[in-house]
């Protein structure tokens, strides 16, 4: 999937970023000294119109694609903007071009599969209304150890 993502940025006319873009989407900066940390109040921003609704959903979908088959870390960012999908404001297109130029920045993801003499013995049971007055119950073992 080398040629995705030039692809993906074409498809959505996004221009390469004058600078690096090393974050896929803003983070809460913290208050240090501070006794109690709030999350962020609730939007009052008016909310885009369809068309960039649609816009923002045909992105992340597009992404959430090559996130799932080749760049897991890209699901964080998706996750969170997604979160405000059906509803969103100018703060969320921001969001999406911030990914858009993190995907823009990022060297061409790779994974890689090797085998190893690594094994991963399962051991499990479970019961489920076996007695009178029992309720279920489940139990497993999971170890890991090399041949």
């Amino acid at each position: 999937m080398s040629d995705y993502i030039p692809d993906v940025l074409a498809r959505f006319k996004h221009k390469q970023p004058h600078h690096f873009q090393g974050s896929p989407h803003p983070h809460a900066v913290p208050t240090y000294g501070a006794k109690v940390q709030y999350a962020r109040a609730e939007s009052t921003e008016p909310i885009l119109d369809d068309a960039k609704k649609k816009y923002i959903q045909q992105v992340l979908g597009t992404f959430l694609y090559y996130a799932r088959a080749v760049d897991p870390p890209m699901l964080v960012a998706l996750r969170a903007i997604a979160a405000d999908q059906a509803t969103p404001t100018q703060t969320t297109m921001d969001k999406i071009d911030q990914f858009l130029d993190y995907a823009a920045s990022q060297d061409k993801a790779v994974l890689a599969y090797h085998a190893s003499a690594m094994v991963l013995p399962i051991h499990s049971d479970a019961s489920y209304l076996n007695k009178s007055k029992a309720r279920s119950r489940a139990g497993g073992h999971f170890f890991v150890h090399r041949q």
